[in-house]
């Protein structure tokens, strides 16, 4: 229900107008529902307050909307900053979330693949993944279910 999601984050950004998330994920359910142009003006406040730093997971939510608007060169930087982070761990799922953005199925799959080995906590929501990103049709792919099997979850 990415109307719902946009009218509470709505909601909330005008509770909190500096809330960094609010602004990152009103960005993602504006991304999702098409409207890539009100996703961007959210990803330019959100970039703004972050002044080009902030967790992996925020960085690629943005790199997500930027690739999804069409908006490549900001995703791939993005994409970048995540893959050569030598002063911190960057977990993989959230290269895949560009990735997937991207178009790029074998590489986002790569990534989640990746995550699953190193054991990921965000693999915890690693079902949850193929609603989130129902463009890579995970539920399709051997490798995703076979991810799934050796988790002990069940196929999508």
């Amino acid at each position: 229900d990415f109307d719902g999601a946009i009218r509470e984050f709505r909601a909330a950004i005008s509770l909190h107008p500096n809330w960094i998330w609010g602004h990152i994920k009103l960005a993602m359910a504006l991304s999702r529902s098409g409207d890539h142009d009100e996703a961007l003006k959210e990803v330019e406040i959100a970039e703004a307050a972050l002044h080009d730093s902030g967790t992996p997971l925020a960085r690629c939510w943005l790199g997500r909307v930027y690739a999804a608007a069409g908006r490549e060169e900001p995703a791939r930087v993005i994409l970048a900053q995540l893959e050569s982070s030598p002063e911190r761990y960057v977990d993989p799922l959230t290269r895949a979330y560009v990735h997937d953005g991207l178009g790029e199925r074998e590489e986002a799959l790569d990534c989640i693949d990746q995550a699953f080995r190193e054991r990921s906590p965000l693999c915890s929501n690693l079902k949850a993944l193929s609603l989130l990103l129902p463009e890579l049709q995970l539920a399709e792919s051997d490798r995703f279910r076979n991810i799934l099997r050796k988790m002990g979850l069940p196929s999508v």
